[in-house]
């Protein structure tokens, strides 16, 4: 069953048709570089992590089930491994979905010692989470308060359960304007894949909150 508000299925069926072309081009580009060129494979690999991460979302959004998720996510963090993990957003989804799904301490080990974010409280925490530690950090700065400001909170207990889904129904994705994804379902070409916040999702599940039917929440992985 769709769990999508802005497309049709048929939309999401030619996506993941493009999209799983564009892999398998990318995997044989890959297959014939070998160990010849490490910086064209990192390249090619950095292609690979992204085609993976929107071809997951998309599959979800169309109705994947938990365990296509699982898989997908494999697929991805496989790519992420082998280039590097692009930016502080991606380090959080990561996090986020190794929460959401329940992925091992050591699948996600190289992001775990990937120390690019540690001065960020929300990586901090999620890291902790992950790693089953004590949630505790050094301090309490955000590199990005505007927009996962309220996440930090709602883990601290500052935030409550009401306040943080009447935020995500009304504020959140206003608050994403910067994000390259931002109104990717009226654009002309086939970008969109879905506006999922995983963070919103993992945060829930580690305070064991269940919600069903939100616009932007991924709630069948909670």
């Amino acid at each position: 069953m769709s769990r999508e508000f802005y497309k049709d299925d048929r939309y999401f069926e030619d996506y993941i048709i493009c999209q799983n072309k564009r892999i398998e081009k990318f995997t044989d580009t890959l297959n014939k570089l070998g160990e010849g060129d490490s910086t064209k494979t990192a390249q090619c690999q950095r292609y690979l992590a992204n085609f993976n991460r929107d071809l997951m979302s998309a599959k979800y959004s169309i109705g994947a089930s938990r365990q296509e998720v699982q898989k997908l996510y494999m697929k991805y963090l496989e790519a992420v491994k082998n280039s590097s993990v692009a930016d502080y957003a991606e380090m959080v989804d990561i996090l986020s979905l190794a929460i959401l799904l329940d992925v091992s301490i050591e699948n996600i080990e190289c992001v775990l010692k990937n120390t690019a974010f540690d001065a960020d409280a929300l990586v901090s925490v999620l890291k902790n989470i992950i790693q089953k530690k004590d949630l505790a950090t050094e301090s309490d700065d955000l590199l990005f308060s505007e927009i996962y400001g309220v996440f930090y909170q709602y883990i601290r207990g500052n935030v409550d359960k009401g306040k943080f889904l009447k935020y995500m129904e009304e504020e959140w994705y206003d608050s994403c304007k910067n994000f390259s994804w931002y109104d990717s379902h009226k654009s002309a070409e086939n970008v969109y894949v879905g506006y999922w916040s995983w963070l919103a999702g993992a945060v829930l599940k580690m305070n064991t909150i269940i919600v069903t039917d939100r616009r932007y929440i991924p709630c069948d992985l909670l």
